[in-house]
């Protein structure tokens, strides 16, 4: 008791302090917080009163410091001028429970993941308050992960698993759609597949666009941000394609909210998988069917289990 911990290593604490930036940098899309006069003039333009339960986005001093509207954390109330303001959060027991065409969530700072219970604003509300775009302190505004897995998961998006996959390619009954940045699809890719990225490399050069660039180098990665032009990208890649467009990249995820116990087949209710697993194929997904394509799935396991079933790739 009362041991000091061994000092970290030079390396260990370039990566550490690498690691915090690109959080800070990840989970910093917020912007600043909204002042009274902000809020009443955006409620004045969108012709909605002032009084809505979106009205205080005031920030939480525990999350990011000052960056991700208070609302989006779940408080009992906020603060304004120093006055302690309700945010109009339901109770329990009352009508407005979460529900799967207009679920309730909210990004929980502490421990980075999103939240899904009757603490958090409906869906509805988020989209009233214009919430579900994030613009990022680097690149495009991006919709946030709960609103496109509510999309898919209304949608019926199906996950198709590799070896089905590669017959159906090789049968012209569909085509692998690879949303990586070009440079990892020039190393390797599932063959046959076409390449739209929907990550591209940083091109800005901001301030904040540099500390992005400097932290990723640091782990000997490339930093990259959203491909704005993605949806004009899939037109030009894919024209009018009919076939079955197979989104892919390289972890997969999923858009399941259960797990199975490894002990006893039971599934439960995993809170790290609220809404699934985020990837990039499935955002993909979504922006193609933004995009306005029609057959869209998803292929299970990503580009890893491409590989692990040792199916034929192009390097």
């Amino acid at each position: 008791e009362g041991a000091r911990p061994a000092p970290l290593s030079q390396q260990a604490r370039r990566t550490h302090a690498s690691t915090a930036m690109v959080q800070a940098l990840a989970f910093a899309p917020w912007g600043t917080r909204s002042s009274a006069g902000q809020v009443k003039a955006r409620a004045a333009s969108s012709g909605r009163p002032h009084a809505h339960p979106l009205r205080l986005p005031v920030a939480s001093s525990r999350a990011s410091r000052g960056t991700v509207p208070r609302w989006l954390v779940a408080p009992a109330s906020a603060t304004e001028g120093g006055k302690d303001v309700e945010t109009e959060r339901p109770e329990a027991g009352e009508a407005a429970e979460d529900k799967d065409e207009d679920p309730r969530f909210y990004w929980d700072a502490a421990n980075l993941r999103w939240v899904r219970d009757k603490r958090g604003q409906p869906l509805s509300a988020w989209k009233e308050g214009g919430y579900t775009q994030i613009k990022p302190k680097t690149g495009e505004a991006y919709t946030v992960w709960p609103a496109v897995h509510i999309a898919l998961t209304n949608r019926g998006l199906k996950s198709i698993p590799v070896e089905e996959a590669l017959k159906m390619c090789q049968e012209n009954k569909a085509i692998i759609v690879d949303v990586r940045p070009e440079y990892q699809y020039k190393k390797s890719h599932a063959d046959p597949s076409v390449n739209v990225p929907l990550y591209r490399a940083v091109q800005g050069t901001t301030f904040f666009d540099q500390v992005k660039k400097l932290a990723t180098a640091a782990m000997a990665m490339q930093a990259t941000e959203r491909n704005p032009d993605f949806g004009q990208d899939a037109k030009a890649v894919l024209g009018d394609e009919e076939r079955l467009l197979i989104v892919a990249c390289t972890i997969g995820g999923t858009l399941e909210t259960k797990t199975v116990a490894q002990h006893k087949p039971k599934e439960f209710n995993d809170p790290e998988k609220a809404f699934g697993l985020e990837s990039r194929s499935l955002k993909g997904a979504y922006e193609l069917i933004e995009a306005g394509y029609k057959n869209v799935a998803h292929l299970e396991g990503g580009l890893a289990m491409w590989d692990y079933k040792e199916l034929p790739v192009t390097k």
